[in-house]
């Protein structure tokens, strides 16, 4: 496939062949990260929509996981019909899927999520720079592909082929790409990604190293995210450290 036809891996059908669970396996710990940085903000949306939502599982489980009482709307996109195909089985009264690009629907949202995306997308600079009209805030999920652990083991050239990523980032790589593209980060914190039973050892050895270590464990291992909240205002707002969020254990 050539750099031009970067999208046609999820159009053609070939990510979802080599994907068929659109990893909903990780979206109810997803989700839940999620709500805990939707808790920082000053105020709870009340419309959300999400940029490459995949086979949708991140915004049925924020439908669930966030008070049911406040009645938030959610709006799915992606590009890919393979996803949207599983999405649409769970569409609901407050959540609607759309096939295509985000970019090409006016609706503007108090809440943009962009989780897994931007590293997917060949013009990231131009990607970002169009979507910062869609929401008021945004919450953006970010792999840490850059680190010494994936440059020893090689694992940038498994993201690439195993999950599309054509580009890759430390944390400080990351926000700086979103302050380029005119987004005020308002908060930031780490994320390790869980691990299934057989790394069960090696996952809590990570967990004691990121303790005591937090800052420098995910220049030195694999396996981290940065979740940043942020806004494209120049004002300053206040949010309630990460730890103080309610709701999440």
């Amino acid at each position: 496939m050539s750099v031009a036809d970067m999208s046609s891996l999820y159009t053609s059908g070939e990510y979802a062949n080599k994907n068929p669970s659109w990893h909903v396996e990780d979206s109810p710990w997803k989700a839940q990260q999620i709500v805990r940085a939707i808790n920082m903000l000053p105020r709870l949306p009340q419309t959300v929509c999400d940029i490459g939502c995949g086979a949708g599982e991140i915004l049925r489980q924020l439908e669930l996981q966030l008070p049911s009482e406040t009645g938030i709307q959610f709006v799915g996109y992606d590009i890919s019909p393979q996803a949207l195909a599983l999405a649409r089985a769970r569409q609901s009264l407050r959540t609607e899927f759309v096939l295509g690009d985000a970019r090409a629907d006016d609706r503007h949202f108090d809440l943009c999520l962009c989780i897994d995306v931007f590293e997917h997308v060949e013009d990231c600079f131009g990607f970002l720079r169009d979507i910062r009209r869609k929401a008021d805030y945004f919450i953006f999920h970010i792999p840490i592909d850059l680190n010494c652990e994936s440059l020893l083991r090689n694992f940038v050239m498994q993201n690439r082929q195993l999950w599309g990523h054509v580009h890759y980032f430390t944390r400080d790589t990351a926000l700086a790409l979103l302050r380029e593209c005119g987004y005020t980060t308002l908060g930031q914190f780490y994320v390790p990604m869980p691990a299934g039973l057989r790394t069960a050892i090696t996952t809590r050895i990570r967990g004691m190293i990121f303790r005591v270590l937090p800052n420098l464990s995910p220049i030195l291992l694999n396996g981290f995210h940065v979740m940043a909240i942020a806004s494209t205002g120049s004002d300053a707002v206040d949010l309630r450290p990460a730890s103080d969020a309610p709701g999440v254990s």
